[in-house]
């Protein structure tokens, strides 16, 4: 599927920076980290809120650059935010609006470019009434402040960074210099690790080889890394489940770090016309994940053990980031050559001044896009029920088209392999403890917001009206498993995934059985997220059920629900869905919820594809579970439905229905003899020992077919021959439907065997 993302747009600001030097400074409320505090006024008389800036600090007729305004909380709302440069005061101080809304700025849609605005204010202070909301959902007037970019003579600004290094590779550029003198730790301070194992750090005397010949990691202790921050940690109250609190001491500085990107080498003088790429906050470079919480029983008296050893993010393969230094990584969406240069912000002041060889690159680099990859951290051993493991840890730096904006925060991605496996062995997304045999690789990552897609206004002001879903998750857990396929000697017919029930049955070209039950595999069998708990994020993902609609033109919380999804193309095969949980009256089973379970599983009976259902006591007979681990993936498979040993699951009421029972649960084939050709299909079907019956009757239908593939309207002869007494027990006639498909409706199965053939007359 291919998706539009337009987030790259350049940042082009409005004229030269010729003669004086310019100067970007921030206006805020009294009380906020701001070059000029206490200049922002939010007036709430009227109907209309406004804002008003003094902007006196500005020499009348001095040359405007840009000017954006900002807010603290950027949150998406519903309906577009309406803001307006207030022309007059009307009667009753009743605001009248100048032109047009004011448009957001591309590319991150969380700023709004009133750079003509400040113009006029600027040129003529009469003429400077503020800016009206005359709908401003989501926009916190208090968290508002102006960031004006204009030529004047620079003042008290921030220390300047220093040693930007740049690194290009799998379409990525990672960019790295030394923080501000504040943040950088003592060199006594730095630790060297020789190898993690269960977060717990064995520590060397320096950088080196360490743990299987990789190369040391560098750290220090979260203590020093508290101090720091300037963070208290308060320990919560005895006898609690809470976490520690982190409590920042007065006096701490907001310093960002801004990041620009241009053709031509960067320099004070032209920066103005850079594109802002993006920005990178202090002390970021460290990966608190690893921090160890102590606690006992069942987490009780949580508290943050001061020597955890904290290691900075890797760049390249097990190369870390030292501490004192901080980074961005830039995905270019198209090929080239850039300059960058990195600048410092402190409490709103940016210092545009210096701008040298020790924060702006002479060379450019070589860009190229690629698709996302992780990047390695290190590697560990662990064990987990008897099994010994080597455990691959990464991190991705997650952008589009994978997400809506380059996010910072890496996304954890590990491989687990057990040690006696031996290549090409089988691929499991999803938990360890589904894991079936020592020949399976472990695949474990999460997306943001899901598997499969959020709106493209998320962590923006652009409104869910003038903002689509895009299928961000799905492209980046795509990205995840094709680097898996390639990195590791995978079979590509035992790929197997336990979560993701909506992002497996879009992709059965890659995901060849899809599994869920409580026991070692995801709990929940999600077949429509809003009978579930995650239906409370669908508001947040996708925005109200009534307006968001996906890039290509659905509603967007239709996306969620599978039988909707098997409507749409009846003729596609889906993955083999092994789905059996727990029963209606406790476990994961209630608290995933019940509703959506026996739609799901008429959907996938009346879409005529190959599953399992079970729920309560009724769990699908052993030879059937045999059978799956065994069965190549890459031949034909018979959909069963409608059989006559199947449980009721109900209507999604819990009262309603068989307690326990399984659907297919007894129906077993034989994947060694199938025939699978153009004009004729073979295959012997039978019930397991354990059925509670000797016989059965189910419709069959054909699927994942190699090369059987009828037209539509085809007509075909079929038999059914019981192999204990080699007789024809049914036959007859039967056509293909307008998909292609052909159903054997009421079929004879039995323990003995059956053979049936379906062929041209």
């Amino acid at each position: 599927m291919r998706i539009r993302v337009e987030w790259i747009l350049p940042w082009a600001l409005a004229a030269s920076a010729a003669g004086a030097g310019v100067v970007r400074e921030r206006w805020g409320p009294a009380g906020s980290r701001c070059t000029h505090p206490g200049t922002m006024q939010a007036i709430r008389k009227a109907k209309t809120p406004r804002l008003v800036f003094d902007l006196s600090a500005v020499a009348t007729g001095a040359r405007i650059v840009s000017a954006s305004l900002h807010n603290r909380r950027v949150s998406q709302p519903r309906e577009p935010i309406e803001v307006y440069e207030v022309e007059r005061m009307g009667p009753a101080g009743a605001p009248v609006f100048r032109g047009k809304p004011i448009a957001l700025r591309p590319p991150w849609h969380a700023s709004f470019d009133v750079t003509e605005a400040v113009r006029r204010w600027v040129a003529d202070p009469k003429s400077n009434l503020g800016l009206a909301f005359a709908r401003g959902e989501s926009f916190h007037l208090p968290g508002a402040y102006l960031e004006i970019c204009y030529e004047g003579k620079p003042q008290r600004t921030p220390p300047q960074v220093a040693g930007l290094k740049a690194v290009h590779h799998d379409g990525q550029t990672f960019l790295t210099w030394q923080e501000l003198p504040r943040f950088r730790p003592k060199p006594k301070q730095v630790l060297w690790v020789d190898r993690f194992e269960q977060k717990k750090a064995t520590l060397a005397d320096g950088p080196g080889k360490g743990f299987m010949d990789q190369p040391r990691l560098a750290a220090i202790y979260v203590k020093d890394l508290r101090e720091l921050q300037m963070i208290d940690v308060i320990d919560p109250r005895a006898g609690t489940q809470d976490y520690p609190k982190l409590v920042r001491r007065k006096g701490w500085p907001e310093v960002r770090y801004r990041i620009y990107r241009s053709t031509g080498r960067i320099t004070a003088a032209n920066i103005a016309q850079a594109e802002r790429v993006g920005e990178a906050g202090c002390l970021q470079a460290y990966d608190e994940s690893m921090r160890i919480i102590s606690s006992h029983g069942e987490y009780y008296d949580k508290r943050e053990v001061g020597t955890s050893v904290i290691p900075t993010y890797c760049l390249a393969d097990n190369r870390s980031v030292m501490p004192g230094e901080a980074f961005y990584v830039h995905t270019p969406q198209a090929d080239g050559k850039h300059h960058y240069a990195v600048t410092a912000v402190r409490d709103g002041t940016e210092n545009l001044a210096e701008i040298s060889a020790a924060n702006s690159l002479a060379a450019p680099v070589s860009e190229a896009k690629a698709p996302l990859k992780p990047v390695l951290q290190y590697i560990e051993e662990y064990s987990y029920r008897s099994r010994r493991y080597t455990a691959w840890k990464y991190y991705c730096w997650v952008a589009p088209p994978a997400s809506n904006l380059p996010v910072q925060s890496p996304q954890r991605v590990s491989i687990s392999i057990p040690k006696k496996y031996k290549e090409p062995g089988g691929l499991l997304i999803g938990g360890v403890g589904a894991i079936p045999g020592d020949d399976w690789v472990v695949l474990q990552f999460r997306s943001r917001h899901g598997y499969l897609g959020y709106n493209a206004g998320i962590g923006t002001f652009l409104s869910v009206r003038d903002s689509k879903v895009h299928y961000y998750g799905e492209h980046y857990a795509l990205y995840m498993i094709r680097w898996a396929l390639e990195r590791f000697k995978i079979d590509r017919n035992r790929v197997m995934m336990t979560r993701a029930t909506h992002f497996a049955y879009r992709h059965p070209e890659l995901i060849t059985f899809l599994r869920a039950g409580p026991v070692g595999a995801e709990f929940e069998i999600d077949f429509d997220q809003k009978f579930n708990p995650q239906s409370g994020s669908l508001h947040g993902r996708f925005g109200p059920a009534d307006a968001a609609r996906t890039v290509d033109g659905h509603k967007a919380w239709d996306i969620v629900n599978l039988a909707w999804y098997l409507k749409q193309n009846p003729a596609k095969d889906a993955p083999f869905h092994y789905a059996w949980h727990g029963g209606k009256e406790s476990g994961h089973a209630v608290e995933y919820g019940w509703q959506d379970d026996p739609k799901g599983w008429a959907a996938l009976r009346d879409a005529r594809q190959p599953f399992v259902g079970g729920w309560g006591g009724g769990r699908p007979s052993r030879e059937l579970y045999q059978l799956i681990f065994t069965w190549p993936w890459d031949k034909s498979v018979p959909a069963f439905s409608n059989g006559s040993l199947d449980g009721n699951p109900g209507n999604g009421d819990p009262c309603d229905g068989d307690p326990w029972g399984t659907i297919n649960g007894h129906l077993l084939w034989e994947y060694q003899t199938i025939v699978d050709e153009p004009g004729r299909w073979e295959m012997t079907v039978y019930l397991a020992g354990s059925a509670g019956q000797p016989t059965c009757t189910v419709d069959i239908t054909p699927r994942h077919r190699k090369a059987f593939h009828p037209k539509p309207g085809a007509a075909f002869a079929w038999t059914n021959t019981d192999l204990t007494t080699g007789k024809v027990v049914e036959s007859g006639r039967v056509k293909a439907d307008q998909w292609g498909l052909v159903t054997l409706k009421q079929v004879t199965v039995t323990k003995g065997k059956n053979r049936v053939r379906i062929q041209k007359p």
